[in-house]
């Protein structure tokens, strides 16, 4: 039976340092942030995606960093089973969003695709990350 009232609210995401994960999501890809803290006691970042709140947790331990491209069906680049996200943006936001992205020292994905409408990109924790032109936004 399909339950019509039921929503993903939270997705959390461990990650080594959320400082860093900060600088990605925060300061280069421009995430509005809803909650930060970074002490002895609690390393926490949260984000709202639409109705779905994202949050990263540090974790206690090192974790490793994923070094493949996950696979996924907008290239063909990606050989790893890791989980990926999609971001969408409007054909202004895309541009500006590049020009910064070029500028920064992201891991860039350098094989085949349009670059025009789309770009794919590591987070500080190797997550592969396509951003794309939405042409409804």
């Amino acid at each position: 039976m399909t339950l019509a009232s039921i929503q993903i609210h939270t997705l959390f995401q461990w990650c080594n340092d959320v400082a860093v994960m900060r600088d990605f999501y925060t300061k280069l890809l421009g995430l509005s942030e809803t909650f930060y803290r970074n002490d002895d006691q609690h390393g926490w970042l949260a984000y709202y995606a639409g109705q779905t709140q994202v949050v990263f947790m540090r974790a206690e331990t090192i974790l490793p960093i994923e070094q493949e491209w996950a696979m996924q069906p907008s290239y063909h680049g990606g050989n790893s089973t890791a989980k990926s996200w999609l971001f969408t943006v409007s054909a202004d936001d895309f541009a500006t969003l590049s020009d910064r992205i070029q500028a920064s020292n992201v891991i860039v994905y350098d094989g085949e695709f349009d670059n025009t409408c789309q770009l794919f990109i590591k987070d500080p924790m190797g997550m592969t990350i396509e951003i794309s032109v939405n042409d409804q936004l």
